[in-house]
């Protein structure tokens, strides 16, 4: 029996050990709340208040195009292609400007932007946007929600994936909230994504703040209740801002379809990927930029969001993106830019302009 412990159970016991501890050293592991780096030149300009904003967010889907179908993009991970080549990944982040420059928003939203992945050539794309935008865009805060020095599956290497908020205009901190993760095992949520919330505080000519978030909630989480926990710990935040009486706005992919949508529009790959319920019915006391009903009406094909990259697919097809706002801000305009975006993300760049509620004082 003493040989048996000696020379078998302890050796598992030490190598299973060893194994925890290298899944703890190569992945990322972050608190509920945290400040995240800002960065803003000191002689950036303060958001006027008394003028309309302009928001862009954009799933940008790390610049791999719409020339792939991606391992993820079928059921049981059947999809052809790993990672998109890095002509594609430039040519991409070159649309991408051009549209934020033709729009010139003041505040960019952003989803899927790659850092140091090995799905994107190990570059920092952020960085390379950067370099090709009007030298107005230049504060920003970002937070990884995807980040391991090595996934053992697909990859075979390192990842990086971020949420972005750009902004023409002064941005004094970031704060990053974690979302629950998928249920399962420590090994497996240790190298899962780690959903979250990136908060940028924007201050304005009136001397108070707009809060600006960026979010992305999780995928292939069908069967489970995660979608549901992550959406009602988003309205938490945002009826915490609204108790405060502060100005808001969220926008990113839900990966969720509007309430009461009749998802057998969806090819039945599709179909698979929700829950029958839309979790979106946490969020329903919160303005949002497009009416449920709009959403599922005989036109609600101008708000669709999301062309996937499955064969099946011939175009947009469905809203799983969304902008809920505060109740001190006043919407001015709300589209989908459709006409040349098509072929450059799996999801389409939407447009939010408001103006800030004036002072009854």
């Amino acid at each position: 029996m003493k040989f048996l412990f000696k020379f078998i159970v302890l050796p598992i016991i030490f190598l299973v050990l060893i194994l925890l501890l290298l899944v703890r050293f190569i992945n990322y592991f972050p608190d509920k709340i945290e400040k995240q780096k800002v960065v803003c030149p000191l002689d950036t300009p303060v958001l006027p208040s008394d003028k309309k904003v302009k928001i862009l967010n954009w799933n940008v889907q790390y610049m791999a195009s719409k020339n792939y179908i991606f391992f993820y993009d079928l059921p049981d991970f059947k999809g052809k292609d790993i990672r998109p080549s890095l002509e594609h990944v430039n040519e991409t982040i070159n649309e991408v400007a051009k549209v934020i420059t033709d729009e010139k928003p003041d505040i960019l939203l952003l989803q899927e932007f790659n850092e140091g992945s090995s799905q994107s050539h190990g570059e920092d794309q952020l960085a390379k946007l950067m370099a090709i935008l009007p030298s107005e865009y230049r504060c920003y805060t970002d937070a990884f929600y995807f980040k391991s020095k090595f996934i053992p599956q697909y990859y075979y290497g390192p990842v990086g994936m971020k949420l972005v908020i750009l902004s023409k205009y002064k941005i004094t901190e970031g704060t990053r909230f974690q979302l629950a993760q998928i249920p399962s095992d420590f090994v497996t949520q240790s190298f899962g994504f780690k959903r979250a919330v990136l908060q940028a505080e924007i201050p304005t000519t009136s001397g108070k703040n707009l809060y600006a978030m960026s979010t992305h909630l999780d995928a292939f989480s069908a069967g489970t209740n995660t979608m549901e926990v992550q959406v009602k710990e988003v309205a938490s935040i945002l009826q915490n801002l609204n108790n405060e009486k502060k100005a808001w706005v969220i926008s990113g992919d839900f990966n969720l379809l509007p309430m009461n949508w009749d998802k057998t529009k969806l090819n039945l790959d599709s179909q698979t990927f929700y829950n029958p319920k839309s979790e979106m019915e946490f969020l329903k006391d919160f303005k949002t930029s497009v009416s449920n009903s709009e959403l599922n009406g005989k036109n609600q094909d101008q708000f669709y969001t999301h062309f996937p990259n499955n064969p099946e697919a011939k175009g947009p097809d469905r809203t799983i993106d969304y902008y809920f706002y505060s109740d001190n801000l006043i919407q001015k305009n709300y589209f989908i830019r459709r006409k040349d975006t098509l072929k450059i993300s799996d999801h389409l760049p939407m447009i939010f302009e408001f103006e800030f509620e004036k002072s009854k004082n």
